[in-house]
């Protein structure tokens, strides 16, 4: 019983949910960044196209490739390749159409990662991400409903497996606590 009404909610988010939000919040980021992956295209092209200043040092296209090779794995390549096979021409547009949809979200989410990233003090780099801007958002707006807030952030950190993020959520509730 208990597994089917975990089947359920699965279906109906993986199926209509998240589609309806991903497609909703790329067309509301698009619109409100009017239109960035159009607008700012040629600058795209002139900056990973650009040589590196140093010798030796990695360029913006090799940092692109190993950033894509990185997040494309055989998975999508072969959903991709099913998709073309039973969609024909369709499914390349359709897929087309989301990419630039979902672009504009990837500008926001890189861009809210360079905002809230933090010096390392350790190893003297920066690290950041969604962990982090999220946690500064909590931090910032949602004072009053701490205990939620870290309730669902903490979900957020199990599901990209940050073990740092669990740590804190529980070092936190339990000095709250006492």
């Amino acid at each position: 019983m208990f597994g089917e009404i975990i089947g359920a909610i699965s279906n109906f988010m993986y199926s209509y949910l998240l589609i309806i939000m991903l497609i909703g919040v790329g067309l509301y980021y698009t619109l409100r960044t009017r239109l960035v992956q159009v607008r700012l295209f040629k600058e795209t092209i002139r900056v990973i196209l650009e040589k590196p200043v140093e010798s030796g040092a990695v360029s913006s296209f090799q940092a692109l490739m190993v950033s894509t090779a990185s997040r494309v794995g055989t998975g999508n390549i072969i959903g991709i390749s099913t998709a073309i096979c039973l969609g024909g021409y369709g499914a390349v547009f359709w897929m087309w159409l989301t990419a630039l949809i979902g672009s504009s979200t990837a500008f926001v989410e890189g861009t809210l990662a360079q905002l809230h990233k933090e010096k390392d003090p350790l190893y003297g780099g920066y690290r950041g991400g969604p962990a982090y801007y999220i946690h500064h958002f909590c931090e910032e707006k949602l004072k009053k409903k701490k205990k939620h807030v870290q309730i669902v952030h903490g979900i957020y950190n199990m599901k990209e497996l940050d073990d740092a993020g669990i740590r804190k959520l529980i070092k936190d509730w339990m000095k709250e606590e006492k």
